[in-house]
């Protein structure tokens, strides 16, 4: 009797949040500004049901939850949590349950996050197909068309013509090298987004009483020495791939610079984070300086171009243990 009980318990307690998951997922479909915290958030549910009460009742719910994500705003709404958000929820459960070191939980968040973009993609460009080149293709041609409408745009502004091509030259280029950039490009963002998402859980979670293993702190991260090696083996790589036309050859070089830079870069905001708390600057000074950074470099490139240099300072000659060793020894002075 009391098993009975306990099921029904469950199984009430996993309907309840099936629908929450359910919720924020339309909700995400639905208000773009509130949608990105809504993504962030809509795992939990499943999360908490995993620690709750288990996997099975954690499974049901998350194909419950995709039933009425279809019911409410659409069946792609509901495909998007069965194949991306639920998984995620019961990933970030049992890592929790279990006790997981942080990478790992990342790590398999991170490959639900490839295989659901890459799932997204040949949905949307790919015409269904799960080809990197088919994706690339239409993903291209889409790009392509809204070149063209913003050129036609331009032209009515009565800006001139070469300054358009000029303008559009480096995305076509990118076009047509799309089939090689694009793997790398969902590692590194699905890398990015399970980080987040394991962040906020993290957060999430411990206000209901469970606890994620959290990471070293930030400031702490770096790079292995030999990291700095590999955007120079991409490169090589993809010149050889080039060379003798040998397509996952290219693909794995361009893949590996774009990590690199990628990481590098990453770490190079962290260094610059770290450069200006030994400026005295305040947490929250240092987190708008860092900001300011970040969506400034969308703007101006050269922001990149620099922190990309800090990174890779940083991994070869540990430049922010030298700023902070001489700050440390400069106010050690003074006292």
């Amino acid at each position: 009797m009391s098993t009975d009980r306990f099921r029904t318990q469950g199984l009430t307690e996993g309907a309840v949040l099936a629908a929450l998951v359910a919720f924020f997922a339309a909700v995400s479909n639905y208000v773009p500004l509130v949608g990105i915290v809504a993504v962030m958030v809509a795992p939990l549910p499943l999360a908490i049901l995993v620690l709750r009460r288990g996997l099975r009742i954690a499974a049901i719910a998350g194909v419950a939850s995709a039933l009425v994500a279809m019911m409410i705003a659409g069946p792609l709404v509901g495909a998007s949590v069965l194949i991306s958000i639920a998984p995620m929820g019961i990933v970030l459960g049992i890592g929790a349950r279990r006790e997981w070191p942080a990478p790992r939980i990342i790590g398999l968040a991170a490959a639900v996050t490839g295989i659901t973009i890459l799932i997204n993609l040949s949905i949307v460009f790919g015409g269904g197909r799960l080809s990197v080149p088919a994706i690339a293709t239409g993903l291209a041609r889409q790009m392509e068309e809204g070149l063209s409408m913003a050129a036609r745009l331009y032209e009515r502004m009565g800006i001139a013509k070469t300054q358009i091509d000029a303008m559009q030259a480096p995305l076509r280029l990118l076009f047509e090298h799309l089939s090689i950039l694009l793997p790398g490009m969902i590692f590194s963002g699905a890398l990015f987004a399970a980080w987040m998402n394991f962040e906020v859980a993290r957060r999430v979670l411990a206000r209901f009483g469970y606890r994620l293993i959290a990471l070293p702190p930030m400031r702490t991260w770096r790079l292995p020495d030999m990291f700095v090696w590999l955007p120079l083996f991409g490169l090589v790589a993809a010149a050889a791939g080039e060379r003798y036309a040998i397509a996952p050859l290219m693909t794995v070089g361009a893949s590996a610079v774009q990590l690199g830079m990628f990481a590098f870069i990453f770490q190079g905001v962290v260094v610059l984070w770290v450069i200006l708390g030994n400026f005295d600057f305040t947490p929250r000074e240092q987190s708008i300086g860092v900001a300011v950074a970040v969506l400034m470099s969308t703007a101006l490139p050269f922001i990149n171009v620099v922190l990309l240099i800090l990174g890779i300072l940083d991994t070869s000659w540990k430049i922010r243990d030298r700023w902070g060793s001489r700050r440390a020894a400069a106010s050690g002075a003074g006292s």
